[in-house]
């Protein structure tokens, strides 16, 4: 059923599940940066780093526990978060990923993240149009500042190249760079990444798709900023979602983060 009456709202908050959040610093962020929150350790669990392509889902280490849906819908009710550390917070459904490049490697390293794959259960587009994608650090890179140069597929399936990223010296664990598609293209597929050079250390990386549910500003540290339906949105979400927490930083750690989900059905 649809969240389209006063009567279904009041029910799913009342009946919803409240989950606790709780999350300990990553290290080695930087300012107006993402870092993912997947290899944090607390609740939900700590994630693994992923080797080959996967689709992510509920059962997955690393995302938040969900309720049974049956036949009703899920709804985030209210996402409540309090750092120690004044951030935006921003919650994905984490759609597929994959692991294991290395930063010593020059040469195309093969990907093959298929965003259609994980929108067969209607978590995204078919066509890629509301997924994020990030290179994410899962190990420690080098200090030679390289670029990366990702090859994707657009929604009309044409191999297309994404301007160079950045990577920087000494790419951190947990840090996630945005993969940003030319002009009016989404990205369906990733094919390759290639780096401009070696880094001088292998560390581990690899390649996340995710569709954003909702976010939240911390304009104060330890204090909570409002989150309720009305704020997020009241987002739907699916039986077999991965939701995980990503930080945009606003000093060099995420500091603790501590609060608690609402998932409400209707």
């Amino acid at each position: 059923m649809a969240l389209d009456t006063m009567d279904k709202l009041v029910a799913m908050l009342a009946s919803g599940s409240n989950d606790p959040i709780y999350k300990a610093s990553i290290a080695n962020t930087a300012a107006g940066q993402f870092a993912s929150l997947w290899r944090a350790t607390g609740m939900p669990t700590q994630g693994a780093i992923p080797g080959a392509f996967a689709v992510c889902d509920n059962s997955l280490a690393g995302g938040l526990a969900l309720p049974s849906l049956g036949a009703l819908k899920g709804y985030i009710a209210r996402l409540a978060l309090m750092g120690a550390t004044a951030n935006t917070w921003l919650l994905y459904d984490r759609l597929g990923h994959m692991g294991g490049l290395s930063g010593t490697v020059a040469t195309a390293q093969t990907v093959n993240v298929d965003v259609v794959t994980a929108s067969g259960n209607g978590r995204c587009q078919a066509n890629g149009s509301d997924v994020v994608w990030f290179i994410e650090i899962y190990a420690d890179m080098g200090s030679t500042a390289v670029n990366a140069t990702v090859n994707y597929n657009n929604q009309s399936d044409a191999a297309q190249n994404a301007a160079a990223i950045a990577l920087g010296a000494t790419p951190r664990a947990s840090r996630l760079y945005q993969i940003i598609p030319n002009a009016g293209d989404s990205i369906k597929k990733v094919n390759t990444v290639t780096l401009s050079g070696t880094t001088g250390t292998a560390g581990s990386f690899g390649v996340t798709a995710c569709s954003r549910q909702c976010s939240i500003g911390q304009l104060v540290a330890n204090v909570a900023p409002p989150g309720d339906f009305a704020a997020i949105g009241a987002p739907e979400f699916k039986q077999s979602s991965c939701l995980q927490i990503v930080a945009l930083c606003t000093t060099t750690a995420t500091g603790i983060l501590i609060g608690e989900i609402l998932l409400g059905t209707a």
